[in-house]
């Protein structure tokens, strides 16, 4: 069984193999009461919350993925808080923009 950290790093790896990876991670690793929280942009609960907040995402930034730089992971029992760059990227042009998440 996977550690808490090595899932966090499985689920964000999963937005740079593209859109649909991406949408198929949220169903993959998140339960109904996952909360995922952008601290300071939004917070979720469940994949399909997750889900639809992504592709608002990618329709604003004709986004095609999402690459994740962890800077650092930490967890208590099954919570998980990770400090990471957010790369969006379209695939016609690269990188369109880098955010700390």
């Amino acid at each position: 069984m996977a550690s808490p950290i090595e899932t966090v790093a499985s689920f964000l790896g999963e937005g740079a193999n593209g859109k649909e990876s991406m949408m198929n991670a949220f169903r993959t690793y998140f339960m109904p009461n996952t909360v995922w929280e952008l601290v300071g942009s939004s917070r979720t609960i469940g994949a399909e919350a997750a889900i639809a907040l992504m592709q608002e995402v990618q329709s604003s930034y004709d986004m095609d993925c999402l690459v994740s730089e962890i800077l650092s992971v930490a967890n208590r029992g099954n919570k998980a808080l990770t400090e990471w760059i957010a790369k969006i990227c379209a695939t016609s042009i690269g990188y369109l923009v880098s955010v700390p998440a």
